[in-house]
């Protein structure tokens, strides 16, 4: 939400999104950051719990891994005003989310089928897809193109960066790719249904 109506953010998103290079995506700070770090935090942290008590699959593994990562490097990051306009992009990914709970856990708990489960698959899917997806390879472009912005960067923050920021975009992929193959098992009937 941040990267849509708060400057710099907003164009740096843009240029980002159209492959403009190198562009300062290391330093800023943010008003939307500051306010909703807190609620994101806990919300990870609901999210995890909500994770591990549902199932134990690989697939909650790796959300696990994923929350637990950004409760740890989120804090650092901000604090120490290194890439933030990465992690509002990562708050702004966190939209889909609620889709997805929706369509993966709790209509299929409650046994709601039919026409609004498959409009709200598709919805979960073109949402996932457009915010998660989509945007990866140019974020991931605008990480190697901005590194002359990061000099500056205490240097095992911008390890740390280095390390974890790839992460999302290749997860997000994976995770895709996870649901793409759930809805084609949904689709070819309970007798073939892959997960």
């Amino acid at each position: 939400m941040g990267l849509l109506i708060e400057e710099p953010f907003a164009t740096s998103f843009r240029r980002v999104c159209m492959f403009d290079a190198p562009i300062d995506t290391v330093h800023g700070r943010s008003l939307i950051l500051q306010t909703a770090m807190p609620t994101i935090l806990g919300y990870f942290v609901y999210d995890l719990a909500l994770a591990c008590l549902v199932s134990e699959t690989s697939m909650e593994r790796l959300i696990t891994i994923h929350h637990i990562l950004c409760v740890v490097v989120w804090p650092i990051s901000y604090h120490y005003q290194a890439g933030c306009f990465y992690l509002l992009y990562m708050m702004a990914a966190e939209l889909s989310t609620p889709f997805l709970w929706l369509v993966v856990y709790f209509l299929p708990r409650y046994k709601v089928t039919g026409p609004f489960y498959i409009f709200m698959g598709l919805v979960m899917v073109l949402v996932f897809f457009v915010i998660r997806v989509l945007p990866g390879p140019a974020l991931l472009n605008s990480l190697i193109s901005s590194q002359s912005y990061w000099k500056d960067v205490n240097t095992p923050v911008y390890a740390l960066a280095m390390v974890t920021l790839p992460l999302p975009s290749l997860l997000f992929t994976y995770w895709f790719v996870r649901i793409l193959q759930g809805m084609v098992g949904a689709l070819a009937g309970p007798d073939k249904k892959e997960v």
